[in-house]
């Protein structure tokens, strides 16, 4: 949680297949999260000897100008590769 806010509601690491495997609940908007973390990806792979996978299971979107807050769907996302 690069800024401290709560942004990742849970993270889990775990081993998969000759990979790692980082699955987030993200909270909130967690693009400066996202951000620092694809600047990281190096070191961290370099830093356990596996390629690292991200998942976002569940992305909370900022809802459009005008909608009720909790009328969008959450979304899945798929960071990177494997």
């Amino acid at each position: 949680d690069r800024g401290h806010g709560g942004a990742i509601a849970h993270a889990r690491l775990r081993r998969e297949a000759g990979s790692l495997l980082l699955e987030l609940e993200p909270a909130s908007d967690w693009s400066l999260e996202e951000w620092a973390l694809e600047r990281r990806r190096d070191s961290l792979e370099k830093a356990f000897g596996y390629p690292l996978g991200v998942i976002a299971l569940s992305i909370p979107r900022q809802p459009v100008t005008g909608s009720t807050p909790g009328s969008l769907p959450p979304r899945s996302a798929t960071l990177g590769t494997m």
